[in-house]
């Protein structure tokens, strides 16, 4: 994990908007956090967290569970005046309202479940040197170190499959014969 901060970190809150995808999924995250934070009826809340929009379009080409996870470090970390206090106290300095890298920080975090949830695989498959290598591998492949400093579902989806690899791995590996077929089904 101290290796995916080292390596995911820099660069994070500096870096700007690399592509127009980026830009899409922030956007549409911010205009969630603010439709619920805008809402005067649980109807409201529903509505601003089941369909993401861009201005007045929905954007339905991804599932809401992404912006649901970018949600939570942008509402904390990038969207009023306090928030970017909070940021001055943990990071040295502002971040300002817009600020690409709290939409980013879900990403990282995903990024780490998904090396980790590869090392739980190793080591459920193989030896423990063998899970931290390919862990390590994961963590520093270059489409991840790219990925992870980016608001997208990329690294969400990497952490799914990783998770749901390992929950296999899991439920193959019980003593129980029923376990293999429910593995399979």
């Amino acid at each position: 994990m101290i290796i995916c901060l080292v390596a995911y970190l820099p660069g994070l809150f500096t870096m700007p908007p690399v592509d127009r995808d980026e830009s899409r999924f922030a956007q549409a995250t911010r205009q969630m956090v603010e439709g619920v934070r805008e809402a005067d009826s649980p109807a409201e809340v529903i509505e601003a967290l089941a369909v993401p929009m861009i201005q007045d379009r929905p954007r339905l080409n991804k599932p809401p569970l992404v912006y649901w996870v970018q949600a939570i470090p942008a509402g904390v970390l990038g969207l009023d005046r306090a928030e970017r206090d909070i940021g001055r106290a943990w990071f040295g300095a502002a971040l300002p309202t817009g600020n690409i890298g709290a939409f980013r920080v879900a990403s990282v975090f995903c990024s780490i479940l998904a090396v980790v949830f590869t090392w739980r695989l190793g080591l459920r498959l193989f030896e423990p040197r063998t899970a931290f290598v390919a862990a390590a591998l994961l963590g520093t492949c270059i489409m991840v170190l790219w990925d992870a400093r980016q608001a997208r579902a990329d690294q969400l989806l990497l952490a799914c499959t990783a998770a749901s690899m390992w929950a296999l791995a899991a439920t193959w590996r019980r003593p129980r014969p029923t376990s293999r077929s429910l593995a399979l089904a």
